[in-house]
């Protein structure tokens, strides 16, 4: 078994309630990764699981995306008027 394995795990979506709103929910994206942790014979000793916001980053792709549908909408008025 490798020294260092880090299993990267599908984007999670995930809400939490919203502390400043209750009763409402802000929209959170998590990065989930299990590291095994091995001895020094190979055998598995413990598992760290962890989990990353990458809510930020996901919503800028997001934006950059609607910005970039925006401005194909936008080029194809233009072709269309002339």
């Amino acid at each position: 078994m490798p020294d260092s394995y880090i299993a990267v795990m599908a984007l999670q979506p995930y809400d939490v309630l919203d502390l400043e709103r209750p009763g409402h929910f802000v929209e959170r994206h998590w990065l989930p990764r299990t590291t095994p942790v091995f001895d020094a014979e190979g055998k598995l000793c413990y598992i760290i699981h962890s989990s990353i916001n990458v809510t930020a980053e996901v919503q800028t792709r997001q934006a950059m995306t609607q910005a970039q549908e925006r401005e194909c909408r936008a080029l194809v008025e233009v072709e269309q008027e002339r």
